[in-house]
This record gives structure tokens, C-alpha cells and sequence, in this order.
């Protein structure tokens, strides 16, 4: 910045034999100013790209809002989309994509990890960030049970009719969703406070999307065709709690306007 250019480095006068410590210490703050004057030239906004909907770009979304990460939300529209994936811009030809230090960053749970560790809410120790891995692993199993039936020549499948997709969706939603929130529910019922891993992590925010995007929650998600959206709701009740208590934290509150 201009402040930032406008502050002469401190100077380096000729020490003594016994001023040595001194000099060093001198020397370091020089190197240190560089390093913040550098910085300040550079430093570029970290950025989420991804379309103006829901989908698998909120969880993303509210890992930084949770954790108070910051970066530029940039939503494609579908011809911009198609025009960038054409050109190559897209690691993997898809998105959401996260810009950060030079570098292109695919995959929503990566990103996910990724704002999770600056933002606090991804552990430290390895066996227990094993912990949350497992449970984002089960989430996923039930939410990409859902993009098959949405998206199924992305996955090697025939764009199937009307009937077959609703007769997997039946599955789905009898057996797949009700087993898995269940486990999920199993670890609730041992924790004292009301997250997965006693503590919020981006398992408890990849949850709550998921829940959201189930029950329909307008306006992030649209209700799926054939799938109940009190099928959640109605059934595990600590996991309800869970998405009670992340819709109450101010800075969710304050994100979503107090809807």
C-alpha cells in the first residue's frame, strides 16, 4: 500500500564486537519489513468459484462465515460456466473451484477442509481429524446417493425416465437417508454438546446442508421430487437439535439475514 511504501527500513549502523546480538536483531527487522512491504503488494483475495445456487458450494459458504474465513464469492451463470470449462480454466472441468495462493483447489470437500483448517473447524491432531473425515465420508455416501438421481450421465449411467429415477429415490429415501442418519444419530446421542466430534466441525456444517437440502429449506435448496422432506426431520430428532443450534449462531443468523 502507499502507507506501506512511504516507511523507510531502519537504519544499519556499524556495531561494535560486543553489538553483534544487537545488529542481528536489526538485520531481522529489515528482513521482516521487506516481507510485510512484499506481502502488501501482492497479496491477492482468496475466492470461491461457483454457481448463484445452493448445492455443493454452501457448505463452503458457511465453514467461512462459522470460522470467519474471508474470501470473494465470485457466482457463474451457466453460459459463463460453459465458457470457462471450454477454455480450460476448471481443474477437472467442473466447479467449485478455490483460488488461493496461486493455485487452483477442486473438489467441494477439499475446499471444504481446506476453510475448515483456517477457519478452526477441521482438528489438528491426525486421529481426530480421522474422525471428522469418517463422518464427512458418510455424508457423502447419502448425498451422492441423491446427485446419481439428478445427474446420472455424469456418474456412467443412461439418462433414465421418469419411473426409474423415482424408484430409486424410493430407496433412497426408505432405506439409504433413514441408515445413514441414523449412525449419525448413534454418534449424537454420546456427545455432550451437541456436535459430532464434541466440538463444531465441518462435519456438523455438511450436515446441516445436507439436512437443508433434503427438507427443501427455501431458499438454499428446492424439495426433490420423490424424496420426503420431513424424512429427516421427523425421525432423528439430535440431529434436528444440531441444526437448531448452527442456525443460531449469530454469524449464521447474520448471514442469512435472521431467516
Amino acid at each position: 500500500s502507499d502507507s506501506l511504501r512511504s516507511i523507510d527500513p531502519p537504519p544499519i549502523r556499524k556495531m561494535s564486537a560486543t553489538g553483534t546480538v544487537l545488529a542481528a536483531s536489526m538485520v531481522s527487522a529489515v528482513a521482516a519489513w521487506k516481507l510485510v512491504r512484499g506481502q502488501a503488494k501482492t497479496a491477492k483475495e482468496d475466492e470461491l468459484v461457483y454457481f448463484d445456487l445452493a448445492g455443493r458450494g454452501e457448505y463452503i459458504r458457511l465453514a467461512g462465515v462459522i470460522g470467519n474465513v474471508s474470501f470473494k464469492d465470485r457466482r457463474l451463470t451457466r453460459d459463463e460456466f460453459l465458457r470457462k470449462k471450454k477454455s480450460g480454466e476448471f481443474n477437472f472441468s467442473q466447479v467449485p473451484v478455490f483460488l488461493t495462493d496461486g493455485k487452483k483447489v477442486a473438489q467441494s470437500t477439499s475446499i471444504l477442509r481446506l476453510v475448515g483448517k483456517r477457519g478452526g473447524l477441521y482438528p489438528k491432531d491426525p486421529v481426530k481429524a480421522a474422525e471428522v473425515d469418517g463422518l464427512l465420508d458418510l455424508i457423502e455416501e447419502a448425498w451422492s446417493c441423491l446427485d446419481n438421481t439428478k445427474y446420472p450421465t455424469r456418474f456412467g449411467f443412461p439418462d433414465w425416465d421418469a419411473k426409474t429415477r423415482l424408484g430409486f429415490r424410493k430407496r433412497i429415501n426408505d432405506v439409504i437417508i433413514p441408515r445413514k442418519m441414523g449412525y449419525l444419530e448413534s454418534v449424537l446421542k454420546e456427545s455432550k454438546s451437541g456436535y459430532l466430534t464434541g466440538k463444531i466441525s465441518i462435519a456438523d456444517v455438511k450436515l446441516w446442508c445436507f439436512v437443508k437440502m433434503v427438507s427443501g429449506v427455501a431458499p438454499l435448496y428446492k424439495a426433490i421430487e420423490g424424496i420426503n422432506t420431513s424424512v429427516i426431520t421427523s425421525q432423528f430428532s439430535r440431529i434436528q437439535a444440531l441444526v437448531d443450534k448452527i442456525d443460531a449462531l449469530p454469524a449464521v443468523k447474520k448471514y442469512y439475514g435472521g431467516k
